[in-house]
């Protein structure tokens, strides 16, 4: 299942492009959807070259388990947008 962060510029946001949970760049449509849909958002920061970030990649959030429950649970699916901010990118990326 491939979501919304397969055609990115981002290396850390394309290596999230085949995660089971469905997933939002950080950009102004995913801002204005959690407003419209009064929804907070569940904010994911990493880079491709953070050791920890691609741990996280591996062992979580590609986890089938785990994204059940991401997608499950009414504080993370219903409640809450996903997205997801590569940290090495710069302002004029965004």
């Amino acid at each position: 299942m491939t979501n919304r962060l397969a055609n990115s510029s981002s290396l850390y946001l394309r290596k999230h492009a085949e995660n089971p949970v469905d997933r939002w760049p950080w950009c102004e449509e995913a801002l204005t959807t959690a407003q419209r849909e009064n929804r907070p958002i569940f904010l994911s920061i990493g880079g491709s070259s953070c050791h920890w970030c691609t741990v996280m990649e591996g062992e979580a959030f590609f986890d089938e388990a785990i994204a059940l429950v991401c997608q499950g649970l009414k504080c993370l699916s219903a409640a809450t947008s996903k997205a997801v901010l590569d940290q090495q990118l710069d302002d004029s990326q965004f």
